[in-house]
């Protein structure tokens, strides 16, 4: 979403789901911080451009008000040459500069970087462009070939949506509905505390006397200077994030021949959830999910991509019963709240395979093979006899699961 103001303001998606209210343009964060403020942090916005304006070029600068770091693709067009490129961190209270021709369309898209727990949030449009999930600059047609739920690997490429920008207007901000402004930096230190399990109780952007306490307490446990920038601090959390999530979570390998497409499905306050799609090349890992699984209920779904002209025969993951959970998944990117009425809601209802967790677990490792996926059936009925289900616990044990 853009509302016009002095510049464009743009909003994140977290994979279907929207925030944009737009009471938060007139909102104030005021937190139990702003009461009793001590030693506040330094704001420094950092604003780096990429190149000086000349004749028939302007700068076109985007900034990062969000608590997020982020990771930013634009496509632009520079000396009569159409260009989309990415990717650009983006720190949180920073900004870039691009040298744009005067007058021409641009489209930015962003997306907060996999290390920030919940998922991944986006900041996007509805214009399809083609993306690499490496750094990447081309001027190839819009169209990406899709096969299956994701990318053909001989690309290696997939598509976001972007969003094109009034190019009239020099500035273009990344927002989230807390507005933090000129508070974005402190905010997005206050998120990287909590994620690194620093007991921070509000996310304002004020560096009250818990946030500064806390912060003291990472630097010492860190080892590092008291003069250390904002800048650095940030990349130092964000390690810290990093090596953390690393032990704790959800991880699916793939050890079957073929390119998996996964999903997760679990509840998150209150309210079942269920997001996809991310792919796992053969004889590799990933980590959807990089919180605690104590207390969760967990669930996955997979499907496997077939070469060449089977490709629109996809293998679904094979799960255990015939009355299995069952989820919402989409046919592209998604975020689903809800695992009802999945079709009326223009999703596709799909069996998913449940996880079974002890008390106290934290992390859980599940490696999937091409037995998991035959005879596998979407709707996950009629898929293993009912009258066995001793027998259907071995097997699952054998397909796959492990600690």
């Amino acid at each position: 979403m853009i509302h016009r103001l002095t510049h464009s303001l743009i909003y994140a998606v977290i994979w279907g789901g929207v925030f944009t209210p737009l009471e938060s343009f007139a909102q104030e964060s005021f937190g139990q911080e702003s009461l009793d403020q001590e030693s506040p942090l330094p704001q420094t916005s950092i604003n780096t451009p990429i190149g000086g304006e000349g004749a028939g070029l302007t700068n076109w600068q985007i900034c990062n008000e969000t608590s997020f770091i982020l990771r930013l693709a634009t496509r632009t067009s520079k000396n009569n040459n159409l260009q989309t490129q990415g990717w650009s961190r983006l720190r949180p209270g920073a900004c870039l500069s691009f040298q744009t021709d005067r007058g021409t369309p641009r489209y930015a898209y962003a997306e907060s970087l996999p290390l920030h727990h919940g998922g991944i949030r986006e900041w996007k449009g509805k214009t399809n462009f083609c993306v690499k999930e490496d750094d990447f600059s081309h001027s190839s047609p819009d169209e990406c070939t899709i096969t299956g739920l994701g990318p053909t690997t001989d690309t290696g490429r997939a598509e976001r949506a972007f969003l094109q920008v009034d190019p009239n207007e020099p500035r273009t901000k990344f927002l989230e509905p807390a507005n933090y402004g000129k508070k974005a930096e402190i905010a997005g230190i206050q998120r990287l505390l909590r994620e690194s399990g620093y007991d921070i109780s509000r996310i304002d952007g004020l560096s009250g006397r818990r946030t500064s306490r806390l912060l003291t307490t990472f630097r010492n446990d860190a080892d590092l200077p008291r003069n250390i920038s904002n800048a650095d601090l940030v990349d130092r959390l964000a390690e810290t994030v990093v090596a953390q999530s690393a032990q704790t979570g959800l991880e699916l390998c793939n050890q079957s021949s073929q390119k998996l497409w996964s999903a997760i499905g679990y509840r998150k306050d209150g309210t079942w959830q269920s997001r996809g799609w991310w792919p796992i090349t053969p004889n590799s890992c990933i980590r959807p999910f990089n919180v605690s699984l104590d207390g969760r209920a967990m669930h996955i779904y997979a499907q496997q991509e077939l070469p060449g002209d089977q490709a629109q025969k996809d293998l679904p993951l094979w799960v255990a019963g015939e009355d299995p959970p069952i989820f919402c998944i989409g046919e592209s990117r998604f975020t689903s709240n809800g695992r009802e009425f999945c079709e009326d809601r223009g999703y596709i209802t799909a069996a998913f395979r449940p996880l079974v967790l002890e008390e106290g677990d934290q992390n859980y490792s599940l490696t999937l093979s091409d037995a998991d996926f035959q005879n596998g059936n979407i709707s996950g009925k009629d898929t293993y006899p009912k009258s066995n289900q001793d027998q259907s616990d071995q097997e699952e044990n054998e397909l796959g699961l492990r600690r």
